[in-house]
């Protein structure tokens, strides 16, 4: 009897000191449905420790990022809500397979975030995941250094470890786009490729789903993507870029926002559209039009808190015009709020200080 406490001692002590749960001890690991949420734990505030995480890692991803490496890595977005396995794939002799993540707000709304995928892999008949944390690093430092022939390197070293990779397809994607503006039609069927393996491997993924819409060719084929993605921490700035990139006649793209869910920051297309369309003689919309969407979706205080949660440089950017739509619109008041809080963000961008320079000229 006292051995047989010894033991127990040792087994929980040996659990303790290396981070494993009693559950992990007695998981089928050749059953990914079990393991993925084990690894995910599903509707639990707690995540695995990161060197229980650590453990499930396949032996290339080890070999890509140590024990101490991992620890430090940032956590996931959101609290895991449910996970789907989308089956088993064949490839070079390795059985993968594709687990679907959805991610929700760890606060009380339990809101969607977004949809992540993950690849798994089966070794000596254990399920393990597929996680390459400095590549990813050294793909993203590529792009945004500009050097797109290099981001795109290492975006397909990453797919030959990752062949189901999501997140590598979108750098790739994004490196061979900007790498060639020109938009050859080469280029735009290898942005078709990609966006057909990405839907492919998990046609709900929230960042398949945010490529597939910028690069659509069409508004209403961009609109069926985007509808998939509304709820999510995408959703937003997808839309968002798209209208801004691809619809420049104000009429139409105030059509294609108006197709869609309402959020802060399309509304500042929408007052842009407006104030565009109606300063131009438009019989179609009149200051009462403006006057709604500013008084409703579109007020100061939903917009700002929007660009709060931007970057420096785009509030103030957009600051400085809606001031100056709002200077149109005759609504001084709201023009000068615009004012303050573009100096506030950034008071030496040049949209700010052009409307520095016509609210004080009217002053004088």
């Amino acid at each position: 009897m006292r051995n047989v406490n010894y033991i127990c001692i040792f087994l929980f002590g040996f659990l303790f000191v290396n981070g494993c749960g009693l559950n992990s001890l007695f998981l089928d690991e050749s059953n990914l449905e079990k393991v993925a949420n084990y690894y995910f734990q599903p509707g639990k505030e707690n995540p695995l420790s990161p060197e229980d995480q650590y453990r499930f890692l396949s032996a290339k991803s080890k070999e890509n990022v140590s024990l101490d490496e991992w620890k430090n890595l940032p956590a996931g977005v959101g609290l895991t809500a449910s996970v789907s396995v989308l089956g088993e794939k064949s490839q070079l002799g390795n059985i993968y397979s594709v687990v679907s993540v959805t991610a929700v707000s760890p606060d009380k709304t339990k809101k969607l975030t977004e949809i992540v995928t993950w690849t798994w892999i089966r070794e000596n008949g254990k399920w393990r995941k597929l996680s390459f944390p400095k590549i990813r690093e050294e793909c993203i430092k590529a792009f945004e250094s500009g050097d797109y022939s290099t981001a795109k390197a290492k975006a397909e070293e990453w797919l030959s470890m990752d062949p189901y990779s999501i997140k590598a397809y979108d750098l790739l994607g994004f490196a061979i786009a900007r790498s060639d503006s020109s938009s050859s039609p080469d280029t735009d069927q290898s942005l078709n490729e990609i966006v057909r393996a990405m839907l492919a491997i998990n046609p709900d993924d929230s960042q398949a789903l945010d490529f597939a819409s910028l690069f659509s060719e069409t508004p209403s084929i961009a609109k069926s993507y985007l509808q998939k993605l509304e709820g999510t921490t995408f959703y937003e700035k997808t839309a968002f870029n798209y209208a801004t990139t691809k619809i420049d006649d104000s009429d139409e793209r105030l059509k294609f926002i108006n197709g869609i869910e309402a959020t802060p920051l399309l509304s500042i297309l929408k007052l842009e559209a407006l104030e565009n369309l109606i300063n131009n003689g438009s019989k179609n919309y009149t200051w009462n039009d403006f006057k709604q969407v500013s008084t409703t979706e579109g007020t100061f205080e939903k917009i700002k808190e929007a660009l709060d949660e931007s970057d420096s440089s785009f509030a103030a950017l957009w600051a400085g015009e809606l001031g100056k739509i709002f200077l149109k619109a005759k609504d001084d008041d709201t023009a000068r709020k615009w004012l303050d809080y573009g100096i506030s963000r950034d008071p030496n961008n040049e949209s700010v200080k052009a409307l520095a320079d016509v609210l004080d000229s009217q002053q004088k």
